[in-house]
């Protein structure tokens, strides 16, 4: 397995996105959630995979654990999305849904 370091942040009550840098290839994960959650935001988040090339395309569905200090969540195609978060929420939730991998090379200025 491989990894790298990036952020997630929470985009709207049912919202949130991830996003690494993976080979010179910025990779973002733009995710909804079966519940509305309270704002959380991770900024040292890992992504752990398997195959750079083939692991950060298309719709995935998710599953895992918000809170109420930690993200841990799970896609079914077996990569998986950790870390602190920046300020602790009321209450650590099991929550899952499905998301899209978009990419786009580091030094495109976006």
């Amino acid at each position: 397995m491989s990894s790298a370091k990036g952020s997630v942040v929470w985009n709207s009550a049912a919202t949130w996105q991830a996003t690494f840098t993976v080979n010179g290839v910025k990779v973002i994960y733009s995710a909804s959630m079966s519940k509305a959650m309270s704002k959380f935001d991770v900024n040292m988040a890992t992504v752990t995979y398997k195959d750079a090339d083939n692991d950060f395309t298309g719709v995935t569905n998710w599953h895992g654990l918000i809170g109420d200090k930690t993200i841990n969540i799970k896609l079914d195609n077996g990569v998986v999305i950790t870390g602190s978060l920046n300020s602790a929420i009321a209450d650590a939730n099991n929550v899952n849904g499905s998301g899209s991998w978009t990419s786009k090379a580091v030094n495109d200025g976006k």
